[in-house]
């Protein structure tokens, strides 16, 4: 703003200093051509006792020593020149040195002026303003038209929750306004969609494990009460799993602000990863990534992203996941593929967007909730972006994580 600021305050200097100096030259070039004579015409005018638009009505001689002019009012009369000089009643008097005596001077008048000549200071003065006000009017149209698109967008957007698109240019002084109202349109929608998410994983992913329990505590009995105990144990854990990551992706849009992306090689901790999810599942898990894929990143949301892929892939596959990375164009592309029966393809591409969720046809109990969304918004992030489509090689889904080589 600051820029913008000074660019207002130069262009109201610049339009003053150019008016002022045209009316100026203006006003000085009108009063060399009427009130500026010679000696020899004063005294032809002097001699004109008939022009009665002269009104002649005294002459004198006065010390200059009394009089208080600028100095260069004086050099002018020292030079010979003849100095004018009007009052308020729109009179002009002449000067110049007393002849064979340079230390008086003959005063010479009042002229009345001409009428066309007293309303000159007037017209320009309408002039000075009326381009003043026409450069003003110029300069505070475009911005008065700025701010009525961002009201009515704002408006709009009180009403509808949608992102806001203006169409102000770049060189608008209200362009750093626009951008600042853009991006926080721009979060509160992030945020909503956020609330909504939470609020329907909430109510969908919870009450599976509260209906099991349910379930299970009508069907207790005194011969099974251990194992029923273990069972509902392990689904009070999911139930505490997933409040934990119901928490942690309600405050996910403040780790943005942590981010640490350097280029690094994502290989040894990908290979890392694997292994460790391999040995609590019976599920075979293949890959195929070179010794070393370079790629600026940072590697603990990365690695959660990726991790959050490769749950759902585990949990829905029926023998095999498949990860594989791999450069296509100027990305990266980190692919993870199962054997299961896949994400319906009408949900395909809405499951791309921030905070959306899905079904799975084989289980109707989760769905890719949270780990999904973990994943889209982690990989924004970093400047990608998250395709979903059918496996063309296991039959499954097939999830792909695209990220900028640069």
């Amino acid at each position: 703003m600051k820029r913008q600021f000074i660019k207002l305050f130069l262009l109201i200097l610049v339009s003053l200093v150019f008016i002022s100096w045209l009316t100026e030259s203006f006003i000085e070039r009108e009063q060399v051509r009427s009130a500026s004579i010679d000696i020899s015409s004063l005294a032809g005018i002097i001699g004109r006792n008939s022009d009665q638009s002269l009104n002649l009505s005294s002459g004198r001689v006065i010390a200059i020593s009394k009089l208080t002019w600028p100095d260069d009012i004086k050099d002018k009369l020292s030079r010979g020149e003849v100095v004018s000089l009007s009052n308020i009643d729109n009179q002009v008097f002449y000067y110049w040195l007393f002849a064979g005596d340079n230390q008086q001077v003959v005063e010479l008048g009042p002229f009345a002026l001409e009428q066309d000549e007293s309303n000159l200071y007037l017209s320009l003065t309408v002039l000075f303003y009326s381009v003043f006000a026409l450069v003003l009017f110029i300069w505070l149209w475009p911005v008065f038209s700025d701010v009525r698109q961002l009201i009515e967008l704002t408006n709009l957007f009180s009403k509808k929750r949608q992102k806001i698109r203006s169409s102000i240019k770049s060189t608008s002084v209200m362009s750093p306004l626009a951008d600042s109202v853009e991006s926080m349109s721009r979060q509160i929608v992030r945020f909503l969609s956020l609330q909504r998410f939470l609020a329907s994983s909430i109510s969908h992913d919870i009450r599976t494990p509260l209906a099991r329990i349910g379930f299970l505590l009508a069907m207790t009995n005194p011969e099974n009460i251990n194992e029923s105990k273990d069972r509902i144990e392990k689904e009070l854990d999911e139930i505490d799993r997933l409040t934990d990551d119901f928490i942690e992706l309600a405050r996910i849009e403040e780790f943005h602000y942590q981010l640490n992306i350097q280029a690094q090689n994502l290989q040894p901790w990908l290979v890392e990863l694997i292994e460790k999810i391999q040995h609590g599942t019976t599920i075979s898990i293949n890959i195929a990534v070179e010794d070393e894929v370079l790629i600026a990143h940072d590697a603990k949301f990365l690695q959660r992203a990726v991790q959050n892929l490769l749950a759902n892939a585990v949990k829905y596959a029926e023998q095999q996941v498949n990860v594989t990375v791999c450069q296509v164009e100027k990305q990266l592309e980190i692919r993870v593929e199962d054997d299961g029966t896949g994400i319906n393809p009408e949900e395909q591409e809405r499951l791309t967007g921030l905070y959306e969720r899905g079904k799975s046809s084989k289980n109707g109990g989760s769905g890719y909730g949270i780990g999904l969304a973990f994943v889209n918004v982690i990989t924004e992030w970093h400047g990608g972006n998250v395709t979903i489509k059918k496996s063309a090689l296991l039959n499954g889904a097939c999830i792909s994580v695209f990220l900028p080589n640069s």
